[in-house]
């Protein structure tokens, strides 16, 4: 192993092979720290093995914390590392897995050898001693340098161990632009089906590893090549093979591929990349001259993202961006249409959310064909970065809480019961102030208000009383007419 490959140990793992070692037990820093500096990534989970016993370890660490014990495994505290902490596991070898997750048993032992036999894959079965250098038994070095993927062992036995191996190996593959061997590949299609048993959220997690690798689309092709799609991202599935319209050069499913790694590496937007297309699976129609259309694509495509972001437990709030996204990724603008066309596209997705809707429609164009020429709808997302940037400098009102009445001001005036219809009120006068910021006062907002209430020009004039009442410091008393 090359000396500028060996890991740097934070100082709170060198510490702790120290103390380990410093009591007679055998130590070793194992897997994905090792595996990443044979590749120039940073350490990120920092792991142990050792020799020692749970038991042992908690007397020899008193800071330690058992979090696994039935699998060997406590926790040492450590504040500056990105974890909060370092896992010490006891030397073990497992016995039977009857769950297709976990093993019944476990047995303790004193080789590290052993316990590195019982590990998913090879560029995972590593251990690296500062001065022992690297323990690599099973070859994962060369195979991290030959971009290959093997299991340790049988591959059947060891995805049928744990079904969740079978989307690890798709995000290593990703992240490590990896291929598999073809036993691995073999044996995942033979064992597809027991990913049915793996929960929603595992399959959630390695998901969102995947979107988020070096190379998403090489982890989605092997999901279909493998056999797992249609169990994780049925829609996706069914989106292979659907042409598309002459303006795109690739299927639903490739383009979508595309998309997906044209994206910034953020999970909302890597999301919505994935399912900004697949209701035209539903949406698919062909005209009376032969053209493919796939009218209301963008609504089907949300309500796909909604339930299958659902399924897989993502959490709300992510979920709603994401559908948002979907939803509105087909929005149209030109500078011809004006400022007050930006500011209802602002009300629309949130100011917040512009960037990432207008990085998903880049991602979108870009994806279309292998060369992108000079296309005149990326010049118009460049003018529509300019604009935004300049709108949001003004603070425009573009939501009922930038109105300046509320909700309570509008019953207090016109004596309205709570209810939606004040709500309606509030959105009527979003668009007033939405044609023109200026009307953005309560006195004008009051006079728009009374002529969507239709309440009469006297009344209109009582609400100009009230407001010049209000400035000059005398409100009118409760109860009273306003």
């Amino acid at each position: 192993m090359p000396a500028d490959r060996l890991p740097k140990l934070p100082p709170c793992v060198t510490d702790l092979l120290v103390r380990l070692e410093s009591a007679g037990f055998a130590a070793w820093v194992v897997g994905g720290a090792v595996r990443d500096a044979l590749v120039d990534r940073p350490g990120r989970d920092w792991d142990v093995a050792t020799s020692a016993r749970p038991e042992q370890v908690l007397a020899l660490l008193p800071e330690a914390r058992p979090t696994g014990l039935k699998y060997g495994t406590v926790t040492v505290p450590a504040p500056e590392l990105e974890g909060g902490g370092v896992e010490v596991t006891t030397f073990r070898s497992d016995g039977a897995y009857v769950d297709g997750r976990h093993p019944v048993e476990v047995s303790f032992t004193a080789d590290i050898e052993a316990d590195l036999a019982r590990r998913d894959f090879t560029i995972n079965a590593l251990a690296y001693h500062p001065e022992k250098g690297l323990f690599d038994p099973f070859g994962g070095a060369a195979d991290l340098a030959r971009r290959r993927l093997r299991t340790v062992g049988d591959p059947g036995e060891r995805l049928r161990e744990d079904a969740l191996r079978l989307m690890r190996a798709c995000r290593f593959c990703a992240e490590f632009r990896l291929r598999p061997a073809k036993e691995v590949l073999q044996a995942m299609r033979r064992h597809a089906p027991l990913l049915s048993a793996v929960s929603a959220e595992r399959q959630r997690d390695e998901l969102s590893k995947l979107l988020l690798a070096e190379d998403p689309r090489r982890g989605l092709r092997l999901l279909r090549v493998g056999g797992l799609l249609p169990g994780v991202l049925p829609s996706l599935a069914a989106a292979y093979g659907l042409r598309q319209s002459r303006v795109h050069a690739y299927s639903v499913y490739y383009h979508t591929l595309k998309a997906v790694a044209a994206t910034p590496p953020d999970l909302v937007l890597r999301l919505a990349a994935l399912f900004h297309d697949l209701g035209k699976t539903e949406a698919r129609l062909e005209d009376s001259e032969g053209r493919l259309l796939f009218p209301g694509h963008a609504r089907l495509s949300a309500e796909i993202a909604a339930s299958t972001l659902h399924r897989l437990a993502y959490p709300r709030r992510l979920s709603e961006l994401v559908v948002l996204l979907v939803r509105e990724h087909m929005f149209h603008w030109t500078p011809k249409d004006g400022p007050a066309a930006l500011r209802r596209l602002l009300a629309r997705v949130g100011p917040e959310n512009l960037q990432a809707l207008v990085a998903l429609r880049r991602a979108d164009l870009l994806s279309l064909r292998p060369v992108i020429p000079d296309d005149h709808r990326l010049a118009v997302l460049e003018e529509l970065e300019a604009a935004v940037q300049g709108l949001l400098a003004s603070r425009p009102p573009v939501r009922r809480q930038d109105l300046a009445l509320t909700g309570r001001d509008l019953m207090e005036a016109f004596h309205l019961p709570p209810g939606p219809a004040v709500g309606r009120l509030l959105d009527q006068l979003v668009e007033d102030v939405l044609d023109d910021p200026a009307r953005n006062d309560r006195e004008t907002l009051l006079r728009l208000a009374a002529s969507h209430l239709d309440v009469g020009d006297e009344f209109s004039a009582q609400v100009g009383r009230v407001v010049q009442r209000e400035k000059d410091g005398q409100p009118f008393p409760p109860g009273k007419n306003r």
